[in-house]
């Protein structure tokens, strides 16, 4: 009777991980010091395909999971890109039963009231760089995560909506036909507090993919 019972707690122990989209990310062993980083500014300099906006989409969500009331904001270029692309994402991360009843996300209007909700009472909400910087005013946030390289005013208000907090910033971001003379001179700074990863395209870096398809695609 106890052997049995044993089996099928072990069984759906098994099925609750299966479910667990945290676990099924094939992590870049380059954004891997990215995720195990718990800095307060990061900066992922990463080619195209690399998985960086996926990789910190779970990385948000293992925060906001792992501490209550957790506040956060995750920024993308545009409304349609925070609705079908990192939206998405952060969708996929959740573990199924972690969001509150009226919480729900959909592929062409995002999150219902731009806003993320947990059962434990952690918020994301969710916005975009080509909102007026007023629009990105008043909150005091714990994490601001922001994929791609916004307009400098953007930047500078999320930066401080952490201040209070103590909190975090994340810029990830693949600067091409961008102008970056100004975040280059942030991020580069004597002074500079912030940490850069520099992720390149390659069959290491990104292992999902096989060294037949990387070699094709630098090729081209």
């Amino acid at each position: 009777m106890l052997d049995s019972l044993q089996s099928v707690l072990i069984r759906r122990l098994a099925l609750r991980v299966s479910r667990n989209p945290l676990l099924h990310l094939v992590a870049s062993p380059a954004l891997q010091p990215f995720m195990d980083d718990q800095g307060d500014r990061l900066f992922v300099r990463a080619a195209n395909r690399v998985g960086k906006t996926r990789h910190a989409a779970k990385k948000l969500v293992e925060a906001m999971l792992d501490t209550p009331g957790l506040r956060a904001r995750a920024i993308a270029v545009s409304f349609k890109q925070a609705a079908k692309v990192m939206g998405r994402y952060l969708a996929e991360f959740i573990p199924e039963g972690m969001l509150v009843e009226d919480c729900r996300y959909s592929i062409t209007r995002g999150w219902s009231h731009g806003l993320i909700r947990l059962k434990n009472g952690s918020t994301c909400q969710v916005m975009s760089s080509d909102q007026q910087a007023i629009a990105h005013a008043g909150d005091s946030l714990d994490i601001v995560w922001i994929d791609e390289i916004p307009p400098p005013e953007i930047l500078d208000e999320n930066i401080a909506r952490v201040m209070d907090t103590k909190g975090k910033v994340w810029l990830t971001a693949t600067p091409i036909g961008r102008p970056v003379e100004w975040l280059r001179k942030l991020i580069e700074a004597e002074d500079s507090v912030w940490t850069t990863y520099l992720v390149e395209f390659s069959h290491d870096n990104c292992p999902w993919y096989s060294a037949a398809q990387c070699s094709a695609w630098i090729a081209e």
